[in-house]
């Protein structure tokens, strides 16, 4: 539960931090999104899918052994416990990115890591090659699904309960941030340092 609580803290920072720039800097917000999906879905992987030994092993892990599976891996199990089946959004192509096709998760990695494919990024436009309203918004969502899973553990629910509740409202953004603004009072007293609820969620600091 600890390794979960640490990850939600993580993306819940990373996300608040994007507010900052919306608007302003769009590239700084496109170079964070990988990592808030790397933090997000490999603090649910290790909620949901890791053994005890995984858990207790990630005590000693390392950058080149992150003991978890590779990225479009951990995004498939999310998807298909979301009811989608086992695929991965992220793989697919960047539309409109001048030279070959680039999958959306390797075009995020280039900017991140400053591949020669983030420069024509830029000289095309990162307005041009990413939707930044609908990517802000999908983040705040996917943070507001993490936190209903940390929610209904916390609670002691089994994951079955808890893939039941998410099925129909996963993509209904109003839905998820309902469900999830109960998190955040609850979830207080075991985070500490690490929360303080969005702006305009009950519970709010």
């Amino acid at each position: 539960m600890i390794i979960g609580i640490q990850y939600f803290g993580a993306c819940h920072h990373i996300c608040e931090g994007m507010k900052t720039v919306r608007g302003t800097n769009d590239f700084y917000l496109i170079v964070t999104l990988r990592s808030f999906i790397e933090y997000h879905r490999r603090g649910i992987w290790f909620l949901a899918w890791a053994t005890d030994g995984q858990v207790r092993a990630a005590l000693n892990l390392t950058f080149d052994k992150p003991g978890s599976p590779g990225l479009v891996g951990m995004d498939k199990k999310l998807n298909d416990a979301l009811g989608k089946g086992p695929v991965s959004p992220l793989t697919v192509p960047v539309v409109g990115l001048p030279g070959p096709p680039q999958e959306f998760v390797n075009g995020l990695h280039a900017i991140t890591h400053g591949n020669p494919i983030a420069v024509r990024m830029l000289d095309h436009g990162i307005e041009k090659t990413f939707n930044i309203g609908k990517i802000y918004e999908r983040v705040d969502m996917e943070r507001d699904i993490f936190a209903v899973i940390l929610r209904r553990r916390i609670l002691g629910h089994d994951f079955s309960t808890i893939w039941k509740e998410l099925l129909p409202i996963h993509n209904v953004p109003a839905q998820v941030k309902k469900s999830a603004a109960h998190f955040f009072p609850l979830a207080r007293p075991h985070m500490g340092k690490f929360m303080a609820a969005p702006s305009g969620v009950p519970g709010s600091c």
